[in-house]
């Protein structure tokens, strides 16, 4: 009687074991390689199972994903229920944003491609998170607002999705609090090299984008391809359509590019040349390093407002390029994040290589994401935005920087 009573629960343990071992496998490669280079069968080698015993849990690549994202999202959801202040949401979130570094880019690049009502629903609870984090936030009405903040945080958590710097686990987790205490508490007045005064970031975006000196005709074809691209993902756009939005016949690009994947280099190419070009140009505009910073980090602000696509495709899309494009182009996108790395150690040159990678990863991804939120590129001026990168970028860092920044110790009073 006993033995027949604790069959099933063996094999519900069992079932759930199988389960787990699928989600953390299928995460595993969908991040490394992307929904579209993953197939069912990968997943099933991974695991040691047959595509009958995945099915019995998943009902395909889609679902899978759906899955992996909801219990992603479960974790944060459950532990934002036991915290209580600002404090308790940096240490709790912390664990959980080091202990799976994959949602970021799970999130941003391969949700697109689950079924619209499954990427609603996900993205209805996630907003549901972004409430959760700001009703934590100890002042409630803080400059840029608290959701805004919440949002900032999220960036923050999923930013590590984005590099491969190791630290000690313990300085790690330190850090990351740190980083998520730095944006919860108020920005810095953000004075320097903005024009656009007090303008959204939606509005921002409307603006004219400046002769790069590319063809007028290639250009057009380049920007529609990057915002295809970043909304519905690589492979589900034709030749045929991009013409169409260009109000070209698909064979006519073909005149120019001779393949999708042609089409697509010259995107990230030209993506590339245009950050490399404005950092440059800031570089080499001033021989004050943090006044260089700042200017860094609000001239790729204006970039990603002006031209939220084009980071899009590079966050999205290297995995798409041919095998010898593939790792020049990853290789291009290191080097400017170094740049930034290497100005922000000009200013604390104590600071460790890899911490200036985390913050800065942390400081860009936070511009990404809010650049293609829709409700904070309708509420947040730019200047809000680079305020909210700043203060992850030299969260608790001694002193100020540029006489107008303080660190999270001198706003806040704490030791």
């Amino acid at each position: 009687m006993t033995e027949a009573a604790s069959t099933p629960v063996r094999r519900g343990r069992r079932k759930s074991q199988r389960l787990n071992e699928i989600i953390e496998a299928g995460a595993r490669l969908l991040y490394s390689d992307g929904f579209a280079n993953t197939s069912v069968a990968d997943v099933t080698r991974a695991v040691g199972i047959t595509p009958s015993a995945l099915y019995r849990h998943v009902s395909g690549k889609q679902k899978l994903l759906e899955v992996i994202l909801d219990r992603r999202f479960l974790d944060y959801e459950s532990a934002l229920e036991e915290c209580h202040g600002w404090d308790s949401v940096a240490e709790t979130l912390t664990l959980i944003a080091t202990t799976h570094r994959d949602l970021g880019v799970l999130w941003q690049r391969e949700a697109r491609y689950m079924s619209d009502s499954a990427y609603d629903g996900l993205a209805s609870r996630l907003r549901t998170v972004a409430k959760r984090i700001a009703s934590n936030i100890d002042d409630p009405s803080p400059r840029p607002a608290a959701i805004a903040r919440a949002w900032a945080t999220i960036s923050v958590l999923t930013s590590l999705s984005y590099h491969d710097f190791m630290m000690a686990e313990g300085d790690q987790r330190a850090l990351m609090r740190e980083l998520i205490l730095g944006v919860g508490a108020d920005s810095p007045q953000w004075t320097r090299g903005l024009e656009w005064s007090g303008e959204k970031i939606a509005i921002a975006s409307t603006r004219a984008i400046e002769d790069d000196g590319v063809d007028p005709t290639d250009r057009a074809i380049l920007e529609a391809a990057a915002r295809l691209y970043g909304t519905r993902g690589y492979h589900k756009v034709s030749m045929t359509e991009l013409g169409q939005a260009v109000g070209m016949a698909g064979p006519s690009i073909y005149y120019r590019y001779d393949s999708k994947g042609t089409v697509l280099a010259a995107v990230l190419e030209r993506a590339n040349t245009r950050l490399f070009a404005d950092a440059s140009a800031v570089l080499g505009s001033t021989t004050d390093a943090q006044t260089a910073m700042r200017d860094l980090l609000s001239s790729y602000a204006r970039l990603v407002a002006l031209e939220p696509h084009i980071v899009e495709a590079l966050l999205s899309e290297i995995l798409q390029l041919a095998d010898d494009e593939r790792q020049p182009a990853a290789d291009s996108r290191a080097r400017y994040v170094k740049m930034w790395s290497c100005q922000l150690r000009k200013c604390y040159p104590d600071m460790t290589p890899a911490e200036a990678s985390v913050r800065v990863h942390a400081a860009m991804t936070i511009i990404n994401d809010l650049s293609r939120t829709h409700s904070t590129r309708a509420e947040l001026s730019v200047e809000e935005l680079c305020g909210l990168a700043w203060s992850a970028l030299v969260a608790g860092l001694p002193g100020r920087m540029d006489g107008d920044t303080h660190c999270r110790q001198e706003r806040t009073g704490h030791e």
